[in-house]
């Protein structure tokens, strides 16, 4: 189900050169939705260890931004109409402007870290070693891939949307 077009290319593939380019796509694919399926489990537990979590976020953030703009065309749809209603937006009667000074309002003053146990120690111990073995598939893809079929930009797309959701409350 996964790759339809992708495994068109491989039976179409007549040099080593696009067996192997297609390996590495796929192997890169399966990669990439095996993350995108797991991401939430794995930021869950960013709390326990907050700065080498947004670290390793903010690298992959970048990393993905590069390998977007490498194979795919830059889009608008992340721009927002000018004419949205403006909400209040309000907690400890202050009032904010925007949802991210709420968020920094909230991990700073009402965000307490869950207490470490074996089970969430193990579960960070876990989601940090997703997240820098990601980090290190998306380098080396930059680095040895030459082609992107729209399964594999979808995906990185998906990954983006959450990384970006993630990070949104640590900008500024």
């Amino acid at each position: 189900m996964i790759l339809e077009d992708t495994v068109m290319y491989r039976r179409s593939a007549k040099t080593p050169e696009d067996v192997a380019n297609w390996k590495l796509v796929y192997n890169f694919i399966i990669e990439t939705k095996f993350f995108l399926e797991h991401y939430d489990n794995i930021i869950e537990t960013w709390d326990l260890c907050d700065k080498e979590f947004l670290m390793l976020v903010w690298e992959i953030e970048e990393l993905l931004t590069e390998l977007l703009f490498k194979y795919t065309t830059v889009t608008t749809e992340f721009l927002r109409p000018v004419s949205l209603p403006t909400v209040e937006i309000k907690c400890c009667d202050i009032l904010f402007e925007k949802s991210s000074q709420l968020f920094r309002h909230y991990y700073t003053v009402h965000h307490t870290p869950a207490k470490l146990n074996n089970i969430r120690y193990c579960e960070m111990k876990a989601g940090l070693l997703k997240l820098d073995f990601y980090r290190r598939c998306l380098k080396y893809y930059i680095e040895f891939g030459t082609w992107a079929d729209h399964v594999l930009c979808l995906y990185l797309k998906r990954i983006y949307r959450k990384v970006n959701h993630t990070l949104d409350p640590f900008r500024e």
